[in-house]
């Protein structure tokens, strides 16, 4: 009698079973011990056999005696591999972002993120903390990993605030001085003061335009909470 192996490939699986036993002869009544090979496919592990494709008849394990008396077709079992996608904030100061589970060959949106950083706007996640951005809020993915069981790390990545500084002349005479652009966590000069007051010597830029001086003439600054700057006089 014939003893026939069957990949039984789903219908959905993207790759291509290998490893598969050979098909064999047995004589009636004849105790047959079946292949211990296992089948391979990418991204599923096999279970076992079975007289159905659909899993619904007789099961066999590899390697299982089976007495022969009639041919004997028999069909890989194979479950899809599952794996969990962790998020990292990667510098983040608040919030959280929940771990999603995952089937191969199944599309899945990504755990919109829930991670927050000051003076910083979601980007977007990368596969390694340096990482640029591979993957944007929400998508929908598919076959991160062939590993049963693996864990998946995605990396927030978070691009820094802009932010412009206005200078108010607050009385000044004459002369102007340029607005300038300041990066989230990043130094920089203010402007120079370039006006002018008749009869008045320049002091300072204060936060408000009465109020005391805050910050010296091209003075480093940076994450200032106030973008309007007043000139301040003696």
């Amino acid at each position: 009698y014939n003893l026939n192996y069957v990949a039984n490939k789903p219908s959905s699986a993207s790759g291509s079973v290998s490893n598969m036993p050979s098909n064999g002869f047995s004589y009636w009544n004849e105790n047959t011990t079946l292949s211990s090979l296992t089948p391979t496919l990418t991204g599923y592990t096999f279970k076992n056999w079975n007289t159905a494709a659909s899993g619904s008849g007789t099961s066999y394990s590899k390697g299982q005696t089976v007495l022969l008396n009639k041919a004997l077709t028999i069909y890989a079992q194979w479950t899809p591999n599952t794996y969990k996608v962790v998020y990292n904030g990667n510098g983040a100061t608040g919030g959280s972002t929940a771990t999603s589970t995952h089937t191969y060959d199944v599309a899945k949106n990504l755990t919109a993120n829930g991670f927050a950083k000051t003076g910083y706007i979601f980007q977007g996640w990368a596969t390694s903390a340096n990482g640029s951005v591979v993957y944007s809020n929400g998508q929908s993915v598919k076959n991160l990993t062939t590993t049963n069981g693996a864990k998946v790390n995605l990396y927030a990545k978070w691009t820094p605030n802009t932010y412009k500084v206005v200078y108010n002349g607050n009385g000044a005479t004459g002369g102007s001085t340029a607005s300038s652009s300041h990066t989230y966590d990043v130094a920089k000069n203010l402007t120079a003061n370039g006006y002018t007051r008749t009869g008045y010597t320049f002091i300072g830029w204060s936060t408000t335009a009465s109020g005391s001086v805050k910050y010296t003439n091209g003075q480093s600054v940076k994450n200032l909470t106030s973008v309007n700057l007043s000139l301040i006089h003696i």
